[in-house]
């Protein structure tokens, strides 16, 4: 976040020792929640941040026996006067004046405070009169937040985290098949496609030999300690997800059988035995998951 404040005297007034130099014309202001200018010439810094302040006082003459000279101040609050910011310049005679400070404002200041008061003095040991010709004096304040623009920096982050993921998410695969290695399912296989981390399988091929399912005994379509283990299905937490596959036997009978999905792959068990099956018969089922990496 960025901060300004650009003012002038446009008056060729006398500014007697110990005064806050006063600036009346208003050139440049970031926003009214930003600075408070005050008649007496003082400055409420209301945001924390890093402040450069650049300033040129142009005087004609005076009763000062060092030129002029001119310091900035802060609002002390524990002693309710002004404390230094930085050096003075000085001059003899006719001459102009400029000189700078950085004024850092914490947060701590703002949230106790609410503001952060600044001032120019003359700090000459007499008046002196500024010149005729205008603008006889100018002030110019410039700042930055950096913690806002860490913040920011952290926010842009986040958002291209975000965005990273979500072009992850719609992501189309290529479709995977697995060929399974339980011998009794010889020709069978598992197909899958996902978008992002929604992954479809479904099953595909068909047996290459005659075969027999016996009741109650458990067959692997894929499993985690085979080769033919799908990787993303070890993502699988929770109860076991459960669906239902078609047995398509050559002779036009259909055996409806329930496939059971978890993390250790994905398998079923016929409740009753199963005979007749020959060379290209199909084994259809479909899944819909959702498979994250733990967190």
């Amino acid at each position: 976040m960025v901060y300004y404040l650009q003012r002038e005297c446009n008056t060729s007034m006398e500014i007697s020792s110990d005064a806050i130099v006063e600036f009346d014309t208003e050139l440049a202001l970031s926003a009214p929640e930003d600075f408070v200018y005050h008649p007496d010439g003082s400055i409420d810094i209301l945001n924390p941040g890093t402040y450069n302040v650049f300033f040129q006082i142009t005087s004609m003459g005076g009763q000062s026996t060092v030129g002029q000279s001119y310091m900035l101040k802060r609002r002390d609050y524990q002693s309710a006067g002004w404390a230094p910011v930085a050096g003075t310049s000085n001059h003899t005679k006719v001459s102009q004046t400029v000189g700078f400070a950085t004024v850092v404002v914490e947060q701590d200041e703002i949230d106790t405070h609410e503001k952060a008061t600044i001032a120019l003095f003359h700090m000459a040991d007499d008046s002196v009169k500024l010149t005729m010709f205008a603008p006889q004096a100018g002030i110019l304040i410039f700042g930055h937040n950096y913690n806002l623009l860490d913040e920011m920096d952290a926010r842009i982050t986040n958002i291209q985290n975000q965005i990273t993921q979500i072009q992850n998410d719609i992501t189309v695969s290529e479709v995977t098949t697995i060929d399974s290695l339980e011998p009794t399912l010889r020709g069978l296989s598992m197909s899958v496609l996902n978008i992002g981390q929604q992954y479809n399988f479904w099953g595909s091929g068909k047996f290459s030999s005659n075969a027999t399912l016996n009741n109650g005994t458990t067959y692997w379509i894929v499993r985690n300690t085979r080769a033919d283990f799908y990787p993303p299905l070890a993502h699988y937490v929770g109860d076991p997800t459960v669906a239902i596959a078609a047995l398509m036997m050559t002779n036009g009978n259909v055996y409806t059988i329930p496939v059971v999905v978890d993390h250790q792959g994905i398998r079923f068990t016929p409740s009753t035995q199963i005979t007749g099956i020959t060379q290209n018969c199909t084994f259809n089922y479909t899944l819909l998951l959702f498979l994250a990496p733990h967190s």
